[in-house]
């Protein structure tokens, strides 16, 4: 049986999928713009929910351990905290991503 130790450790997916959801993050959530409409809100609220199922869906696809989803979360809050992000709104994104990994 060749089993690799450090497979445990390969967080490649991981942290490629997180910069994809950052980026999508920084185009359904801009930080400069008009103020929301509020048709906009429901539209953006509905593409939330479909990222927040994706991330959902790519969990259980990968079996993320806990060192993986460390990276992703990591992964995510730093990338979206360089594009100017205000760390509570970047902690909210976090709080809403993880518990459903």
């Amino acid at each position: 049986m060749n089993v690799n130790p450090f497979k445990w450790f390969n967080s490649e997916a991981s942290v490629a999928f997180a910069a994809e959801i950052a980026r999508e993050v920084q185009v359904l959530i801009p930080m400069k713009g008009e103020a929301l409409k509020e048709k906009d809100y429901a539209k953006k609220l509905k593409n939330l929910e479909r990222l927040l199922r994706r991330v959902h869906e790519f969990s259980k696809q990968h079996r993320l351990n806990t060192y993986q989803k460390a990276k992703f979360g990591n992964t995510v809050r730093w990338l979206l905290r360089e594009a100017g992000y205000p760390k509570d709104f970047v902690e909210s994104v976090i709080g809403m991503m993880l518990p459903i990994m």
